[in-house]
């Protein structure tokens, strides 16, 4: 999965691709705009977005080619802009649905595992 802005003058565009399909919006300039992927492993789902325009909404499948699981191996941010223009990126946010146990958490359930393994 690769987002990219692609400011060249034949293009103008925003895109989300695959590798194997792409779809674009056209690139909002002189603003902040929300780009938002959401992955959903439990439901092998993606939906991307940007500027509130969906994008993509489908299976996230990122390695049908070969076989293996989806899985997310990295992010890359990447523009190509056919003018002296800056991209600025601020807020980004790589955050699991259900978040991590707290440490008070991961000590009750080793506290009752031991009172459980000590009845047995």
């Amino acid at each position: 999965m690769e987002l990219i802005v692609d400011g060249t003058p034949i293009s103008d565009l925003f895109i989300y691709t695959d590798g194997a399909q792409s779809f674009g919006a056209p690139l909002l300039r002189d603003q902040w705009v929300e780009v938002h992927t959401f992955i959903d492993l439990d439901n092998n789902a993606l939906d991307v977005s940007y500027g509130g325009a969906s994008l993509f909404s489908g299976a996230w499948d990122p390695d049908a080619f070969n076989g293996n699981a989806p899985i997310l191996r990295g992010f890359n941010l990447w523009a190509q802009d056919g003018t002296d223009g800056e991209i600025y990126y601020d807020d980004i946010n790589l955050s699991p649905v259900v978040p991590e146990p707290t440490s008070l958490a991961l000590m009750l359930i080793a506290l009752l595992g031991i009172q459980h393994f000590r009845r047995g």
